[in-house]
């Protein structure tokens, strides 16, 4: 895997090994920097998230919990001025991912919960935006 021109994973002949997380963490130099993958044989890929290092308000899921009721919850760190969207998908694979809370929090963080999500598995995820 090359980042910017310059080589930062790079294995060859290494046996089967099964799903293994890699986790890379690097920084622009610029407003466009190439990051290349060349795959071999039996190598999968996936997940590949590019986040911008100013982007104030990036949504962090905190404290995610079940309550006595069986509804879930979780805490969203937001910034103020700002729209989040929390969305739901019944499997990680889906492309409908359904939106169930727009809001605009006036604080630095905002309690989701889901009184619809006992005994359902259910996945979650947080945008900035409508």
């Amino acid at each position: 895997m090359n980042w910017n021109g310059s080589t930062i994973f790079d294995q060859t002949g290494i046996p089967a090994l099964g799903w293994t997380n890699l986790q890379f963490t690097v920084t622009a130099t610029a407003t466009s920097t190439p990051l290349q993958f060349g795959l071999y044989d039996y190598i999968g890929l996936d997940d590949i998230s590019v986040t911008p290092a100013s982007a104030s308000g990036t949504p962090t899921i905190f404290s995610p919990s079940r309550v006595v009721s069986g509804q879930f919850q979780m805490f969203v760190s937001a910034a103020s001025g700002k729209n989040y969207t929390v969305q739901m998908a019944t499997n990680l694979i889906s492309t409908n991912w359904i939106p169930l809370l727009v809001t605009n929090p006036s604080s630095s963080s905002f309690l989701f919960s889901d009184p619809h999500a006992t005994n359902q598995q259910r996945f979650y995820r947080v945008l900035i935006g409508p």
